[in-house]
């Protein structure tokens, strides 16, 4: 404190000098030049840099905020969840003549497997703290940051609308439907990139389903004869050939040799 109260002490008899010598300055007569009027004395130089480091010194100590927040309560800022497990939504809000809205609404976003009608599969309330902000009308939300969007709602359902509901009013009419960009998630459902019968649509790999050059692995163990890997039978029509490279001649024999 008497540090600062010395600094203080200094900085107004310095001041007050300048401000003497400023009217000792006045009452001459002045030059037809004012060129020096444009160039900055040594005393504004000396004053600049005080004042300069003074803010930097209240800075420093926590009188003056630096300009970031450090903590508390960040009203305003979205929900934040997983990516993969969110959908993007932009919509547009206005009275009943048309004029856009500007504020903060409570809206609640539904799912529905159809246009109209139907029981919600999902839903999600942007209310109270976490009420949807409008500005001129426009507003974006993340749905599935308050409440988990299941995937087994895009793998089970092949169509799914969206429904908005904002204040106390009935829910909006038409709904939504959702294009193809949400129903990607369904990628996740293959972690280890397998295919499996499941997720072949009809459940089967057909002979259409094939390239005509087929390409079968060959496995030979020490002391017994070649043999195709998993398979029970191996037919070779008059129109079909193997072929390959080998040492020899390699004899075709039946399972009982």
């Amino acid at each position: 404190m008497d540090s600062q109260k010395n600094f203080f002490q200094l900085l107004g008899d310095w001041l007050a000098t300048r401000q003497t010598r400023r009217r000792e300055a006045a009452a001459q007569p002045r030059s037809p030049h004012r060129l020096s009027g444009w160039l900055p004395s040594r005393g504004n130089v000396i004053f600049t840099l005080l004042m300069i480091a003074l803010l930097i010194a209240a800075q420093t100590v926590g009188a003056l905020p630096a300009g970031r927040p450090q903590g508390g309560d960040h009203k305003g800022i979205a929900p934040t969840a997983t990516s993969t497990g969110t959908i993007a939504y932009q919509g547009r809000l206005a009275d009943a003549d048309g004029n856009p809205l500007t504020g903060t609404y409570n809206m609640i976003f539904r799912l529905y497997d159809a246009a109209t009608g139907g029981v919600p599969l999902w839903e999600e309330q942007w209310t109270g703290s976490n009420g949807v902000k409008v500005s001129d009308g426009l507003f974006n939300v993340m749905l599935g940051s308050l409440a988990q969007l299941p995937i087994s709602q895009f793998t089970n359902s092949p169509s799914l609308f969206l429904g908005i509901t904002v204040g106390t009013d009935d829910e909006m009419a038409p709904r939504v439907q959702l294009g193809s960009v949400p129903f990607a998630v369904q990628a996740l459902t293959v972690p280890d990139g397998s295919v499996t019968t499941a997720k072949i649509a009809d459940g089967a790999v057909t002979q259409a389903k094939l390239s005509s050059q087929l390409t079968v692995p060959f496995e030979g163990r020490p002391g017994s004869y070649p043999y195709v890997v998993g398979m029970s039978q191996f037919l070779l029509t008059a129109s079909h050939y193997c072929g390959g490279t080998c040492p020899q001649n390699i004899p075709i024999r039946t399972s009982a040799r």
